[in-house]
């Protein structure tokens, strides 16, 4: 989830692109749902406290 908001938010992608976009299609469901809500708060997340903080932050995880 964090790879694919900071691959969305670094390309600009708005949270709508990032739910209709190739790596959410297969979510589906109300389990589906609440990863995109989830992968829209990391990027509300990035947005809120900048790049580098938020690599900083994530740094044990694979980011884009």
């Amino acid at each position: 989830m964090l790879w694919i908001a900071s691959k969305y938010k670094g390309k600009g992608y708005s949270q709508e692109q990032m739910r209709d976009g190739d790596d959410c299609y297969h979510l589906s469901g109300e389990e589906g749902r609440k990863i995109k809500d989830e992968i829209a708060d990391y990027m509300d997340e990035l947005e809120d406290i900048g790049r580098i903080a938020f690599y900083e932050k994530y740094k044990e995880f694979k980011l884009y």
